[in-house]
């Protein structure tokens, strides 16, 4: 049996082929040449990128529709474009370990209510696994409920150009379910602890988290130059919220120990100087998923709490927050509340 050509497989809807080209044809508009046949189809799906969205052809299965959705962060500032980036990775994340294989064979408008309804239902009893995880887990209604928002914002990118009618967002027909908000912080007695087994760049990246209640992302981004005399300058990754914080005595001094530090490694392994402020072994900038490879290690050493109660590092800031009552969070915080985790630690430095 001859191999299929691409000019033999099913074409996107709308585009055909004519004396070689891919064109695509729209009801009372000219047609648009995409790409030569010969090019392949990488070509033709880049062409399919680059058209301006009304011009693009409507999905028709939902998993075309998540590939639009995902494919929006090509110079259009639409759907995950909007987002920040490490969002939109959590997004895409979502949307191809369970909302694409979950959904993606229904045609673009038969999903319904129920079947939200009914696929929360069964994340929530770990029905549903992960691609990656061997075995269920029951009681992840807080994963649930970010599934669910992720594919309400799918189906509202869709309503907006009139591919699904307005109430095409069958998500909001439904509820999410009820989280149990988070009550651990960390203790003084676990920051000595934790301070005490890990190489100083950990030790002082978790001590910054707790005097400035910064989120982690944030600080892994702090460089020399958004500090100036008067404090740090910098923008919230998560909200794009501009924030200036003052210098303290033991902030600053935690900041000039990370400069030496970086320094005198960069000349004894005549590295490039390195402008983050957090930096690991290497002389490179603190990644997330070295800082979760050193809470791994700390939890099966025993240093991060009771089994089934262990901190994590949102929790350094839940104790900055704790402690100033919401100071170090910021004024224009909406919601200093499920930060506030009293009765764990002592005051901020």
């Amino acid at each position: 049996m001859k191999n299929p050509t691409l000019s033999s497989l099913p074409l996107p809807p709308g585009v055909s082929i004519h004396h070689g080209s891919y064109r695509l044809r729209r009801k009372d508009a000219p047609p648009v040449t995409l790409s030569r046949v010969a090019e392949g189809g990488v070509a033709l799906r880049e062409a399919l990128k680059l058209l301006p969205i009304e011009m693009a052809p409507a999905p028709k299965t939902m998993h075309e529709l998540f590939d639009r959705y995902k494919q929006s962060v090509n110079g259009k500032l639409l759907g995950m474009a909007l987002l920040a980036p490490s969002t939109q990775k959590q997004y895409i994340d979502i949307i191809d370990r369970f909302l694409d294989p979950g959904f993606g064979r229904m045609r673009l408008g038969s999903l319904t209510a129920g079947h939200v309804t009914k696929y929360m239902s069964l994340r929530a009893e770990g029905e549903i696994l992960a691609p990656n995880k061997k075995n269920p887990k029951k009681g992840v209604v807080a994963a649930a409920n970010r599934e669910r928002a992720v594919l309400s914002a799918v189906l509202s990118y869709a309503v907006a150009f009139n591919w699904l009618p307005v109430e095409g967002n069958v998500v909001k027909f439904t509820k999410k379910f009820k989280e149990k908000p988070r009550k651990r912080s960390v203790s003084s007695q676990e920051m000595i602890i934790a301070k005490n087994v890990v190489p100083p760049w950990y030790r002082d990246y978790f001590e910054f988290l707790y005097i400035t209640g910064m989120r982690g992302q944030d600080a892994r981004a702090m460089t020399f130059s958004k500090l100036d005399q008067v404090g740090l300058h910098y923008e919230e990754q998560k909200t794009a919220k501009r924030r200036n914080m003052v210098w303290s005595d033991a902030l600053r001094a935690l900041v000039e120990g990370c400069r030496e530090r970086n320094r005198a490694r960069a000349k004894r392994y005549k590295l490039i100087a390195n402008d983050y402020v957090f930096c690991g072994k290497s002389g490179q900038r603190l990644t997330r998923s070295a800082v979760d490879s050193m809470l791994g290690r700390l939890k099966k050493q025993g240093h991060r709490g009771p089994e089934g109660d262990t901190w994590n590092a949102h929790d350094w800031r839940a104790a900055s927050a704790t402690d100033t009552k919401g100071q170090t969070l910021g004024p224009d915080h909406t919601r200093p509340d499920i930060y506030d985790r009293d009765g764990y630690t002592s005051p901020v430095k």
